[in-house]
């Protein structure tokens, strides 16, 4: 799974919808069935288990193929751009981009290349307006008494996608602020600011909360292996020395 913060947090809805390991699938907006949880049975949990092991494969896998391709990207734009001496930045980086493509493989070169950019950036904002209204409808479902017996979890998810519609337009529109400059912005809290919080919450979740879940032979069979506490540590250690060290200065 790559990507900041949220993204991450996306893919345990990704999990849900699947309906993988002990998750009914399309259930959003649901807590936690605890007494359920205390009922596993040890072959259950050696199922889900199994399960785990196929979302480990496929989140390693993800994160080779992103790895991978951002490497492919640095290599090929110091390989294109390097010799121009062309730094390409702001709103115009995609015109610019196109025509140095039409420079080495013609105008449909270029015009490829426009192709290939919108599509990621619809690839883009589809994730954003899938995960976001979900992560925000469960945080308003958990921290505000009532809002789930008020609207329907469907409302809830329309009602955030109208709410970041209408902000997205008055934020760029209305205030006037560049959408490169707020594109930045968000990769640093994003990317920077919330991920030490993130691996946090999630070494506790995982090493503390998870096993007062289940009954003590099922949560010794669901306990995560002592290299994803090393993993989280490290990811804390790491981005929280470039969110104390290295974000003042960019600002």
């Amino acid at each position: 799974c790559a990507g900041g913060f949220a993204s991450q947090v996306w893919y345990s809805y990704w999990v849900i919808g699947a309906g993988y390991g002990a998750a009914k699938a399309n259930v959003y907006g649901e807590p936690a069935d605890l007494e359920k949880l205390k009922q596993i049975t040890v072959p259950e949990a050696r199922k889900i288990k199994g399960w785990c092991r196929v979302l480990y494969m496929d989140a390693t896998i993800a994160m080779l193929i992103g790895t991978v391709v951002t490497v492919g990207f640095l290599v090929a734009g110091a390989g294109i751009l390097g010799p121009k001496e062309l730094a390409p930045e702001g709103e115009n980086v995609a015109i610019q981009l196109s025509v140095v493509f039409s420079e080495n493989w013609g105008r449909l070169g270029g015009i490829l290349f426009m192709i290939g950019g919108t599509a990621a950036l619809i690839a883009t904002q589809i994730g954003q307006l899938a995960g976001w209204p979900r992560l925000l409808a469960d945080t308003f479902r958990i921290c505000i008494p009532g809002y789930k017996e008020k609207f329907k979890w469907r409302t809830q998810f329309r009602m955030f996608l109208i709410f970041f519609l209408i902000t997205n337009m008055i934020i760029v529109y209305t205030l006037g602020f560049k959408p490169v400059i707020l594109v930045k912005l968000a990769a640093i809290m994003d990317g920077l600011l919330l991920t030490p919080l993130q691996a946090v919450c999630v070494g506790i979740g995982l090493f503390f909360v998870m096993s007062r879940l289940f009954s003590r032979n099922v949560s010794r069979i669901l306990q995560p292996n002592w290299i994803f506490g090393l993993g989280l540590l490290l990811a804390f250690l790491v981005f929280g020395y470039f969110c104390i060290y290295q974000i003042p200065s960019f600002f």
